[in-house]
């Protein structure tokens, strides 16, 4: 049986295989349409299948997708709503802004605060920074004040708050969590805040392999956003021999590290 066939038999099975093979290549308007009415009519995960899917849909079916993605953060069931905050994030629905602020303060569940504030952090408006803040400071869940606080330096990547260094240090110096410290390394050097530098020389010795995973991350994520370039130029370097020392660092330095600093080292060298 076809995509078409699957999606129009009355067998659950045959929905499901024809829902996971919708992608780049596959989707169409009529079939949208059929995998919405199947997601509001069926079972959560159903429903959580198709919000996961709509991240492969073609440009001309985002406004679509995007307008029952927002339907879907209001849904009863917290996968539902957390799979559809991570692909509005991949979509970059901006009209899903005000709807993933609120899940950010006050759903009761931290995978969908988590995913909700990395969608904010892909959508980098700047007008997020208030929510945000609140959050990277005040949820109880590391996790979720660590995805805030790289949503944050997405959002403010352009324009520093004005109070940046002293919101920044007394931030960092509250927070408990070495992982979620680290995720404040990005925004730190995006707010050319000189402390930023110091910690993150501090956090690679010693670091477990967690912590060094988080630190690759946020070295990732800050070369792929207009690099600061005010940093010194024998920095990178150093920060590249420290984690050389790693017993840990070849796990990470082929996929994840090399290709960041080598960015990061040319932004350096070319302010």
């Amino acid at each position: 049986m076809d995509i078409d066939a699957r999606l129009n038999s009355p067998h659950e099975s045959d929905i499901l295989s024809a829902l996971q093979a919708l992608g780049p290549h596959t989707w169409t308007r009529d079939r949208l349409e059929l995998a919405i009415q199947h997601a509001r009519e069926g079972e959560p995960f159903i429903t959580s299948l198709v919000a996961e899917m709509m991240e492969s849909v073609p440009r001309e079916l985002e406004a679509a997708a995007g307008k029952f993605l927002i339907e879907c953060l209001s849904h009863e069931d917290e996968t539902v709503r957390a799979d559809s905050a991570e692909s509005i994030g991949v979509l970059g629905f901006a009209a899903a802004r005000p709807k993933l602020e609120d899940l950010i303060l006050n759903d009761p569940f931290d995978l969908v605060r988590t995913d909700a504030a990395t969608a904010l952090g892909q959508l980098a408006d700047p007008n997020s920074e208030g929510p945000l803040r609140q959050v990277a400071r005040q949820d109880e869940h590391p996790v979720v004040r660590g995805a805030a606080a790289t949503a944050l330096g997405r959002c403010t990547n352009d324009a520093p708050p004005a109070d940046a260094q002293a919101w920044w240090t007394e931030t960092v110096a509250a927070e408990e969590s070495p992982e979620v410290k680290a995720e404040w390394v990005g925004p730190g050097l995006r707010w050319k805040v000189e402390a930023a530098l110091s910690m993150l020389e501090a956090m690679i010795p010693g670091s477990n392999d967690e912590l060094l995973d988080t630190i690759a991350h946020a070295i990732e994520d800050l070369s792929k956003l207009h690099p600061p370039m005010w940093i010194p130029e024998d920095y990178w370097p150093r920060i590249e021999a420290l984690l050389g020392a790693h017993p840990a660092y070849a796990e990470y330095h082929e996929f994840v590290l090399e290709s960041a600093l080598d960015r990061l080292k040319v932004a350096t060298s070319e302010s």
